[in-house]
């Protein structure tokens, strides 16, 4: 069933289109997004103890949100691969609303990330995932255009902090100029944000199994310096490549695309919490 958002919240929604999106291919697609900042404790059987959201949201935003989480089935919480009896953790929701014709949009939980998460075992300290700072940025990509473009690039990083591979997983251009095609813009900054990025140098907390891990950061091409657009509780309408999972990633690897990024630098998919169970479901 489709989610018929008052007229007041449509309203909102309807906001200018995009200079230049006539020009958009079938490779980028139109949407809204809004993202969302709160905090998680998950049961060690999975099922969600409590939850918070930290964003300020209309009521017939927030409720249908609530609600959602409540349901969310996670796989047993574990730290080190061990079961621990709790995981506290903040997150990020991505919620999409598409429009099916004048008055209604299709409101769904896209994505979730979980940052910054802890775990809890019995008489014992909380624990936190490993980590990663940048230790020396060599280059910095760079483009000439009016155009406001994200890009979400994941580092594959060895314990000793050097960059294996580094891999754009989406795209997102915000506002560009009617003489830019922003197809070329997104293929464009991709490629010299893989150029720039791949020569970085990052601090890797001791620990672990010795193997690579990833990281997540969020390029940001503005032609007039605004990152407001990364604020969470506010609609932006979009257009946007499909997410692509990094050439290394593995089935089950926490997907981290634009609608992701937070103001925070550098984010870490923390594999103590996995979501199995409500994510894509219409709200």
């Amino acid at each position: 069933m489709h989610k018929r958002i008052p007229f007041l919240l449509a309203l909102a929604l309807a906001t200018p289109a995009i200079a230049g999106e006539t020009q958009y291919t079938e490779s980028l697609e139109s949407v809204l997004t809004m993202r969302i900042d709160g905090e998680i404790e998950v049961a060690a059987d999975g099922h969600v103890k409590s939850h918070k959201l930290n964003t300020e949201l209309p009521p017939e935003i927030r409720t249908p949100v609530d609600k959602a989480i409540g349901a969310w089935r996670f796989a047993p919480p574990t730290m080190d691969g061990k079961p621990v009896e709790a995981a506290i953790g903040k997150m990020r929701i991505a919620l999409v609303a598409s429009q099916r014709d004048d008055k209604n949009y299709v409101l769904k939980i896209e994505n979730v990330v979980f940052n910054e998460a802890a775990t809890q075992a019995a008489a014992s300290p909380p624990q936190v995932s490993r980590d990663i700072t940048i230790a020396s940025k060599r280059s910095m990509p760079r483009f000439r255009a009016s155009a406001n473009v994200l890009v979400s690039m994941l580092f594959h990083i060895d314990p000793n902090g050097a960059v294996l591979d580094v891999a754009p997983t989406q795209c997102t251009v915000l506002a560009i100029a009617p003489a830019q095609d922003p197809t070329v813009a997104c293929k464009t900054l991709e490629r010299e944000s893989v150029i720039a990025l791949r020569n970085w140098k990052f601090n890797v907390a001791k620990g672990g199994d010795g193997q690579p891990v990833d990281a997540m950061m969020g390029v940001f091409f503005s032609r007039d310096g605004s990152s407001s657009v990364l604020e969470p509780g506010k609609w932006r309408r979009e257009l946007r490549s499909a997410y692509r999972p990094a050439p290394w990633a593995k089935a089950d690897d926490p997907r981290m695309g634009t609608s992701d990024v937070t103001d925070g630098g550098l984010q870490q998919p923390y594999a103590g919490l996995k979501l199995e169970e409500g994510i894509g479901k219409i709200l």
